[in-house]
């Protein structure tokens, strides 16, 4: 895993449903994901720890999906039928921030790597 800024933390659990944990004091970052083994999990969270989350991007190949969350939390996603779905936001859980379900059943062209981008509100 390699992340764009060197205060961005980055952690995975392996748990029931793998969660990658990622801490961006900056709000803007990214990360490189790669497969450990012969395939993605059927799916994994990423639990983004921001105030507001304008947008999450993740590339696989060639195929780009996009989330993008309104003001009041609901979740535009690119294309509709993606590889993406919001499953928490602030007001919704126990913990703070966006968690973000990855399907990677889905993507239309697998790939050995996977970019996620986030941006958040604050700036």
């Amino acid at each position: 895993m390699v992340h764009s800024d060197p205060s961005d933390r980055l952690t995975w659990d392996a748990g029931t449903v793998a969660t990658l944990h990622v801490e961006s004091p900056s709000g803007i970052g990214s990360a490189r994901l790669r497969k450990n083994g012969r395939e993605w999990p059927e799916a994994f969270d990423v639990h983004l720890s921001l105030k507001a989350l304008e947008g999450f991007v993740i590339r696989s190949g060639n195929d780009v999906y996009r989330l993008e969350v309104t003001a009041d939390h609901r979740a535009l996603l690119e294309p509709v039928d993606s590889a993406l779905e919001l499953r928490q936001t602030p007001d919704s859980g126990a913990q703070s921030g966006y968690s973000v379900r990855v399907l990677p059943a889905r993507f239309a062209e697998p790939s050995d790597e996977l970019v996620l981008e986030w941006v958040d509100y604050y700036r």
